[in-house]
């Protein structure tokens, strides 16, 4: 009768075990997925914008210009518009006017650190085109999280 009851013990528990493995496996390919999903929306974006901002032979850009910064400005600009689209998709008014009045501070203060940082000294053209390239790079960074944040949202809230 002992060797009965063992063996229950032991089944219950390797079934125990095994189901939380499967529920680990579960939960750990559901996150997965959703971040795969997350940075292809993200790069959808993002590939997007590029094609309306630079030339498909990017051999065509003058260097000696301003013409990569003018580029590269449009690229943010665009990235900065989807951004808002999301922002305003997700809040309601009021919030997602603060979160647009914050990430205008945000724009002005990575495009003055950047600018202080490369033109105390005349770094020449690609001195002055450095902070509209970083905003870009911090746009996509803040894209992707917004993104993100969007796919937690839809998860059922606790009760």
């Amino acid at each position: 009768m002992k060797k009965v009851w063992l063996v229950c013990v032991l089944l219950i528990f390797v079934i125990s075990i095994s189901g939380g493995i499967y529920w680990f496996y579960q939960s750990q390919e559901a996150e997965d997925k959703e971040q795969i999903l997350i940075e292809q929306e993200t790069e959808k974006y993002k590939k997007d914008c590029f094609r309306q901002s630079y030339p498909e032979d990017l051999s065509t850009i003058n260097m000696y210009t301003d013409e990569l910064k003018c580029m590269d400005k449009q690229y943010h600009q665009c990235l900065k518009n989807v951004i808002i689209a999301q922002i305003n998709a997700l809040a309601n008014k009021e919030d997602a006017q603060k979160m647009v009045d914050a990430l205008n501070k945000f724009e002005d203060s990575v495009l003055s650190l950047y600018w202080d940082l490369y033109n105390r000294e005349d770094y020449g053209v690609m001195g002055r085109g450095v902070n509209d390239a970083a905003l870009g790079r911090y746009y996509e960074y803040l894209l992707s999280d917004i993104i993100n944040f969007k796919y937690i949202s839809t998860y059922p809230q606790p009760l």
